[in-house]
């Protein structure tokens, strides 16, 4: 995920501008963010050693930011 909702600030985030907060700024807003599409609860993964940042959540039933997974169409290839 690239955007998300907090819930403190009432702002929406994209993943690299959240990124750029620092650690207070995002210690400050890390446990009050949701999924845009459905409310579920969203997190933030700082990058790693091979990995960008970004957003996760645990998504609602029905959210419309779900998407099947690839591993079926890269094996039918």
């Amino acid at each position: 995920m690239k955007l998300v909702l907090c819930v403190a600030d009432h702002k929406e985030w994209d993943v690299e501008e959240f990124n750029s907060l620092g650690w207070p700024g995002i210690n400050l807003r890390r446990r009050h963010l949701i999924c845009l599409a459905c409310g579920g609860k969203a997190f933030f993964r700082r990058s790693g050693r091979n990995a960008l940042p970004t957003f996760g959540a645990r998504h609602l039933e029905g959210c419309k930011l779900l998407r099947p997974g690839w591993t079926a169409f890269r094996y039918l290839q």
